[in-house]
């Protein structure tokens, strides 16, 4: 079913211009902006990293939890729908979260030792190569602070994982 011309022409005349860089109105700029490589920066990215980790892996662990039940028993379900219901029915939403306590702490940690120390080995090695050099060979520096950072990352998510 298609409106009539007339709501059309109406609707189009009452929307006013999209206008991505507004003269009028004022830019949103934070109250107390966080100085760029200040512990604070550095500890906020961590707990940003800690929450986006540690969050999104918890809510997925039905998923890896089915998924790991489904490779050592193969045959248990049908399918995955079929293992949801089978896991939900006869253990309960307790049993979808199985290993979920050391799912959101390991991931957590990582989370918090990925992004918080990749923004600090950027601010360290920037440091002993200087500024000049940094920029030139910026891809590598970041690859370098990335790696070290993962590093320590998964030494923190390690145990957990053995948990799990």
């Amino acid at each position: 079913m298609i409106p009539p011309t007339e709501s059309l022409n109406a609707f189009k005349a009452v929307r006013k211009p999209f206008i991505a860089a507004s003269t009028v109105e004022k830019p949103f700029v934070a109250h107390a902006p966080i100085e760029i490589n200040s512990a604070k920066y550095f500890f906020t990215s961590a707990v940003g990293g800690a929450l986006a980790c540690g969050l999104t892996h918890y809510m997925m662990t039905p998923v890896d939890m089915l998924k790991c039940r489904m490779q050592v028993t193969k045959g248990m379900y049908s399918g995955v729908i079929d293992g949801f219901k089978k896991v939900a029915s006869a253990e309960g939403i307790k049993g979808l979260y199985l290993g979920g306590m050391p799912t959101l702490i390991g991931y957590s940690l990582q989370g918090m030792g990925k992004y918080g120390f990749y923004e600090y080995f950027k601010y360290l090695y920037t440091g002993i190569v200087g500024e000049e050099t940094a920029a030139k060979y910026k891809t590598m520096l970041y690859l370098s602070a990335s790696g070290s950072a993962e590093v320590i990352a998964d030494v923190l998510l390690c145990p957990m994982e053995a948990l799990k």
